[in-house]
Formats: structure tokens, C-alpha cells, sequence
């Protein structure tokens, strides 16, 4: 199916099917080197959208809804879904959409993500761009992971305050692009929060990547951690992606904005992601 967003071209929208039956909402755009965009937290391909227009100039670019999230449900009751489970689910996509290895663009949630696909499915990942990687085997934070489990009980039973806790927690002053406006709370993201707290926090907790394992990823896999040119440094995420960073070898790539930026500097992030060699 085909539609249009303002100012871009075609988007191409599909349904690809999991090795388990789940339906993944996925669209694509441009054309060229293919880069799979995964967006962070609980947020579903359309909060990715400015970017993924600004970024199919260069490149074909893929985004989708993870299993769970907006238009790829899944039962909230479903056995916990863990990282290895979600990067079949993008090594499946890359499969369907992508006809050569693609670079993996994350922020957060979705940058330990690619971190996984890369593991999982090396043949099919040039570069991975890591944007403040939720590593908790690379930088230990037992007072933050207490913090996220009181949230998470929170959250089963007033949904909205555990949001609140959440933006509470993070605590950032990220500088918006003029006009930006703080998302409106919507049945759907309800739900996107519900699943987070039942399955993605959990597989957050539970991933066990180490900075050996990426280091220890096929050569011809790229891995560039990156970090907010905004982001406090003491932000969890920050730390995790310069550790990483250091542990592997790599300079870390700053862009725009901070911990949001993918969604808050589109065009910013866009600009600096088309400069990086292949």
C-alpha cells in the first residue's frame, strides 16, 4: 500500500509476519542503502517519521512498530518477549525489505536493539548507530533499577502516574525545536506503556549484552555508539553509550540534541548520519 507525507515522497506500508505469527506494521521509503530506524521506549515508527522522511534522500529507509507497540499488537499476556525475540523480529524485516546488509539506526530502547540484530543477524548489518544504549552489564545502576521496578508497580495500577514518575526520572533538559510540544497521552499510548512495563522493561533488564560481545562482532560490522550533544552526562544512557565507546575502541558520534534527538532534530540527525562513511 501506498501513501504520502507531506513533503516526502512515497511511503510504502506492509505487514510482515514473524517466525511466530506476529504481524509487524513496517513502512519504507526512498531508495538507496538501506537503513533500518528503530525508535526508543514506548513509541510507536510514527514518532520516527520526520526523520525517516529527512533520511530517504539518501537512503532506503525502514522503520516499523515493534512487536507490541501501536499497529504490531501482540497479547499483553503473551510469555515475556525478551531481546533475542525482537531482533528475530527486525532480522526477519531486514530479510523481507532489505536487499543488502543495511545500516541500524537506534535511540535507546531501540539502539540496544540493533546492538542485538547485528549479534543475531551479522550478515545482514553493515553499521550499527547506537544512541544511548541501555547496557546494564556495561554501566551498573542498582538505585535506577530500583527506581524502574517501583515505576513498573506503579504502573499496574495507574498508568499515567507511572508515566509521570518516568518523565520525572529522566529529568532532562533537552532543548526542542521550535514549536515542539510534549506528546499528547492517547489510548494508544496507554497501551504502548502497559506493554513496556509487562515485556520491554524486563528484556531491557534481562539483556546481558556485554561490551565483549559487541567488541567481539564480525569486522565487517560496524558499531558507532553515539550520544546527545545535549544530554546530561550523568544521564544513565550517556554513560552507558560513552563506556561502550571506550570499551570497543570507537570515538563517540555526537548529534544533535540529547537523549530524544532522533525525534526532536530530525533534520540535524538526518545531516549527520548522511556524512558517516559507509
Amino acid at each position: 500500500m501506498l501513501r504520502n507525507h507531506p513533503g516526502s515522497g512515497h511511503v510504502t506500508v506492509r505487514r510482515i509476519t514473524s517466525d511466530d505469527g506476529c504481524e509487524l506494521h513496517c513502512e519504507t521509503r526512498g531508495s538507496g542503502e538501506p537503513l533500518l530506524l528503530i525508535q526508543g521506549g514506548v513509541s510507536s515508527a510514527a514518532t520516527v517519521e520526520e526523520l525517516a522522511d529527512a533520511l530517504s534522500e539518501r537512503f532506503l529507509v525502514i522503520t516499523y512498530d515493534r512487536r507490541g507497540l501501536s499497529r504490531s499488537p501482540a497479547s499483553l499476556d503473551a510469555p515475556p518477549v525478551d531481546m533475542y525475540r525482537h531482533a528475530n523480529d527486525a532480522a526477519v524485516i531486514l530479510r523481507a525489505l532489505a536487499p543488502r546488509p543495511a545500516r541500524v539506526l537506534g535511540s535507546s530502547f531501540g539502539a540496544l536493539l540493533a546492538l542485538h540484530v547485528a549479534e543475531a543477524y551479522p550478515d545482514g548489518v553493515s553499521t550499527v548507530i547506537a544512541h544511548e544504549p541501555p547496557l546494564s552489564e556495561v554501566v551498573r545502576d542498582p538505585a535506577l533499577d530500583a527506581a524502574m521496578e517501583r515505576i513498573a508497580r506503579i504502573a499496574q495500577r495507574d498508568i499515567r502516574a507511572a508515566l509521570a514518575e518516568l518523565a520525572a526520572l529522566a529529568g532532562e533538559g533537552n532543548q526542542d525545536e521550535a514549536g515542539e510540544e510534549s506528546a499528547e497521552i492517547t489510548e494508544e499510548s496507554v497501551g504502548n506503556m502497559r506493554w513496556f512495563f509487562r515485556h520491554d522493561l524486563h528484556a531491557v533488564q534481562r539483556s546481558g549484552l556485554t561490551a565483549d560481545r559487541v567488541a567481539a562482532l564480525p569486522d565487517r560490522v560496524r558499531v558507532v555508539p553515539s550520544g546527545g550533544a545535549q544530554t546530561p552526562r550523568e544521564r544513565w544512557e550517556n554513560r552507558c553509550a560513552r563506556e561502550l565507546a571506550a570499551r570497543i575502541g570507537q570515538p563517540l558520534l555526537e548529534l544533535p540534541g540529547g537523549h530524544d534527538g532522533l525525534t526532536i532534530h530530525p533534520n540535524g540527525v538526518a545531516e549527520v548520519i548522511s556524512r558517516l562513511a559507509p
